[in-house]
């Protein structure tokens, strides 16, 4: 890389830390494992200063291969080094990732607790992507705490806001809720599914997030 030649380590790392992120996005796991790791290394020369992407995607990494304290640390770290910088998105995004690791290790009450503070505050912003996000994850809370027709109606919402926003699931997230759909359609049926599904692409944002938020039985 061109970076690499002219000893321009911050951005080097940087540049290694977002292909990692991507190839881990898309499920290349061993590439991402590579990038993550060079980009680590250099950081050491700059003084770590473009750690963000490395963090959230050690993190991720340690998340797929179930090694859930490791992945903590990393979001945590990433977490902590946002506030500091003042970078509220940063902390949000990282608060959303924790969330997600902490319901794919099974700690479903902290994942809901973690994703309806993130839904909030991305709401307040009306950050749609950050939603997008979150809703998904929640959509995943209330499929394990039984409330599949719920879960439809998000995963409806968010499919219909990402392509109004040109933003496609990554293919590893893709890969849990394909997970979360069956097991809503074993739940309820096809039908039913459909149905909610519909519907939920029909919500207005105020709606979606209105239903996320209601963790009431």
């Amino acid at each position: 890389m061109l970076f690499r030649q002219v000893g321009d380590w911050r951005f080097l790392a940087q540049t290694l830390g977002i292909l990692g992120l991507t190839v881990l996005s898309n499920g290349d796991l061993e590439s991402a494992q590579e990038f993550l790791d060079e980009a680590y290394e250099v950081n050491k020369q700059s003084n770590n200063r473009a750690m963000e992407f490395v963090l959230t995607g050690k993190g991720i990494l340690c998340m797929l291969r179930g090694e859930y304290e490791q992945a903590r640390a990393f979001l945590q770290k990433n977490i902590v080094d946002m506030e500091k910088m003042g970078n509220r998105m940063g902390v949000l995004w990282g608060r959303a990732r924790l969330g997600y690791v902490a319901l794919r290790e099974g700690s479903v009450a902290e994942a809901q607790q973690i994703l309806v503070d993130v839904i909030e505050n991305f709401y307040a912003d009306q950050n749609k992507n950050g939603l997008a996000f979150t809703l998904d994850k929640m959509a995943s809370v209330y499929v394990v705490t039984n409330k599949p027709e719920v879960a439809a109606h998000l995963i409806g919402w968010s499919d219909a806001n990402r392509k109004d926003n040109g933003d496609p699931r990554p293919r590893i997230e893709q890969a849990d809720l394909d997970r979360d759909i069956d097991s809503i359609r074993a739940k309820i049926g096809s039908l039913a599914f459909d149905v909610a599904y519909d519907s939920g692409r029909k919500m207005t944002l105020d709606e979606a997030v209105a239903l996320a938020l209601d963790t009431n039985d």
